[in-house]
Formats: C-alpha cells, sequence, structure tokens
C-alpha cells in the first residue's frame, strides 16, 4: 500500500494538499474521482513498512468500533461515519488506521472484509463483524465487540497489579542477597572460615575475595551448562 499525496482546487478555488492511499496511481486517482476531486499533482510517498503496518491498540480500537456503533444505531452510513472520524481529532497512527479502511471500502470491499487485512484486528472479531453485517445487526455486534475488547483491557490490568507485589519481593530479596554477598560475607564470615581469629578483611580485600568468588562460580555454572546442553554448544562452537 503506497501513500500518494496529491494537489486540487477545491469548490471555492483554494488549492488544497491531501494524501490518499492506494495501491496505484490509478487506483488513487479513481478512489479520488468518486469522491469529486480531480489531482492536478499527484506523487508517490513510500512509507516504511515498520511504520505503516502498525495498527491500533485494543484500548483503542474498542473505542474506535464504540463510535461506529453509536453511528449506525443513529442511521447513519459506515462510510459517513469514517469519513467524519477521519476529519476528527486522532493521532496519526489512527488517522492512517481510519485511512486504510476507507479505501479497503472504496475498492469493493465489505467492512469486516477491510477490517481482515489489518494485522492488530483479530480475525475473531471480523468474523463477528461479517456475521452481523449479513444478518444487519451490525450496531449490536459492535457493541458486544466493544464489551469483550474492554473486558480484556481490564482483566490485563488486574493481572498486572497482581503480579506488582511478587515482583518488588523478589527484586528486594535479589537486592538483599547481593548485599550479603558482596558486603557482609567478605568481612564478617570468610574471616571465620579461614581461621583468622582476631583479624578482619579490610575492605578492599573482601572485595578482590567477592570478586574471585564470582569469577570461579560463574565458570563452574558455566561448565554444567555446557555439559547438560552438549548440542548447543557445539553449534556455537562450530566455526562458519
Amino acid at each position: 500500500m503506497t501513500t500518494f499525496v496529491y494537489h486540487y482546487i477545491d469548490s471555492s478555488g483554494r488549492g488544497r494538499v491531501h494524501w490518499q492511499q492506494a495501491e496505484s496511481a490509478a487506483d488513487c486517482c479513481a478512489l479520488l474521482a468518486e469522491c469529486g476531486i480531480y489531482p492536478i499533482r499527484l506523487f508517490g510517498l513510500r512509507r516504511p513498512a515498520a511504520f505503516s503496518a502498525r495498527g491500533l491498540s485494543k484500548r483503542q480500537l474498542a473505542v474506535f468500533l464504540r463510535q461506529l456503533a453509536m453511528a449506525q444505531s443513529s442511521g447513519v452510513q459506515l462510510s459517513e461515519a469514517l469519513v467524519h472520524m477521519h476529519r476528527g481529532q486522532m493521532s496519526e497512527r489512527q488517522r492512517a488506521f481510519v485511512s486504510r479502511i476507507e479505501s479497503g471500502m472504496h475498492a469493493g470491499l465489505a467492512f469486516s472484509e477491510a477490517l481482515r487485512r489489518e494485522k492488530s484486528v483479530p480475525l475473531l472479531l471480523c468474523q463477528w463483524i461479517a456475521i452481523g453485517e449479513r444478518q444487519g445487526q451490525l450496531a449490536q455486534v459492535l457493541q458486544e465487540i466493544c464489551r469483550h475488547l474492554e473486558n480484556q483491557e481490564r482483566l490485563k490490568k488486574r493481572i498486572q497489579q497482581q503480579l506488582l507485589y511478587p515482583m518488588i519481593v523478589l527484586v528486594t530479596l535479589l537486592l538483599v542477597g547481593l548485599v550479603l554477598s558482596f558486603v557482609v560475607l567478605p568481612v564478617l564470615v570468610l574471616p571465620q572460615i579461614f581461621k583468622m581469629d582476631g583479624e578482619w578483611l579490610s575492605i578492599s580485600a573482601g572485595e578482590m575475595l567477592s570478586l574471585a568468588m564470582s569469577i570461579y562460580y560463574f565458570v563452574k555454572f558455566r561448565n554444567m551448562w555446557r555439559a547438560s546442553n552438549p548440542s548447543e554448544t557445539d553449534a556455537a562452537e562450530k566455526p562458519s
């Protein structure tokens, strides 16, 4: 999908610059002609794939579908609702998303088929929307999908809150273990192990001894890992 920037003259005689996404320049001109726009200049602006493929988050998707559901309940057509949403105050990502949906529907695709082309929209939701289109109950289906997405977001936040306390405890225990290993152990425990009664290691000597022990255990655990994973070790050491 290529973004085309075009310059045209509106009904008041003023020059306007806007953009439209289409597969080719001919498709772009055809889409603009359906809207009564005949560009004077037209050139393609190929955007990076990593940026253009970015879709909406679940929260943004729920807001988008809820607005469409309200428009459908009020008797507004989908195409007209998308035009108003595109002109509204939205972020660049939301504008690009709505523009891609508009382009798909202008190309003759149904709303569910246009959504199916978006990677950020789950396939199951597209199937629900297709059922709603066939049964003439699109507004009700969109509202149910919004409730489903909002429930997922609430569940996600609840899980994150439940995991916050165990993570804090784990980090605290890790910090306490590091302090005991690199501060308390070299100064208080090691002199008794090495029969140094009445003598205390200096801070510099304790740090050096802790570093030596850390290197020893690192080498030991690395050898144990290599012994338990011989195939991965051979693949890593094999010359390319």
